[in-house]
């Protein structure tokens, strides 16, 4: 009993000595040839293989050690199959799916309030690697997925829209196609009228409200249309 009431004397000893130093690892776990494989440090940032959470900037980075975001996951590595990317699993006996939830207010997390008309709500965005680094930022967005509030709020009622971007750079990116939320389909930033015989594929189609034609794209290279009438 003295020997174990020493070893835990001992124990105590060193947690205490830990927790009182400063700017060292507090905790520290090694693999079996001793190597350090999980760290926590003095500022509360937590390093492990492959995986950091970065307590000053409160972000998360997995497959990375500079997480971008809150939540930042990296793939390196070729990996075949589904083992890639993020998963969402449901595994219930109801009609319940599995859920991404995007929540969006104005006001801070303790006091939110009502979003306003023309708020932004969720965007997710495609971002190519661009080697000339436009803005400090080497990944540009060149289409985009983005809801956003088109109408006036009041508690009950936030009336959304969904609407694609596409382009082949962030300055080009621009908004192709939107339903808003009262249902109706909106056409925008179409290509310009095409010639009989310009480059297509079939299926094609092209809205040009300045002519007042539906141009579809029947053949390769082949286009018809339809006109628009005033009613």
């Amino acid at each position: 009993m003295k020997t174990v009431g020493k070893m835990v004397l001992t124990l105590v000893a060193l947690l205490s000595i830990a927790s009182t130093a400063s700017a060292v690892d507090k905790l520290i776990v090694n693999n079996s040839t001793g190597t350090p494989v999980f760290k926590v440090d003095d500022a509360g940032n937590v390093t492990g293989p492959n995986m950091v959470f970065n307590n000053s900037t409160k972000t998360f980075g997995f497959g990375t050690l500079n997480p971008l975001s809150a939540l930042h996951l990296t793939e390196s590595a070729p990996t075949a199959g589904l083992t890639r990317g993020l998963t969402i699993a449901q595994h219930t006996t109801d009609i319940a799916a599995a859920v991404i939830a995007i929540n969006r207010s104005r006001g801070l997390e303790a006091t939110p309030s009502n979003l306003q008309n023309g708020d932004n709500i969720a965007a997710f965005h495609a971002k190519p690697y661009d080697a000339t680094n436009l803005s400090g930022n080497w990944y540009m967005p060149t289409a985009s997925f983005i809801f956003g509030v088109d109408g006036a709020t009041s508690n009950g009622v936030a009336p959304t829209a969904m609407s694609f971007w596409t382009g082949s750079n962030a300055a080009t990116r621009l908004e192709r196609f939107r339903i808003t939320s009262d249902g109706r389909l909106r056409i925008s930033n179409q290509p310009a009228a095409p010639a009989s015989n310009a480059p297509c594929t079939v299926g094609d189609m092209i809205l040009s409200p300045s002519t007042g034609f539906l141009y579809l794209c029947t053949a390769t290279n082949s286009w018809m249309r339809t006109a628009f009438t005033a009613y």
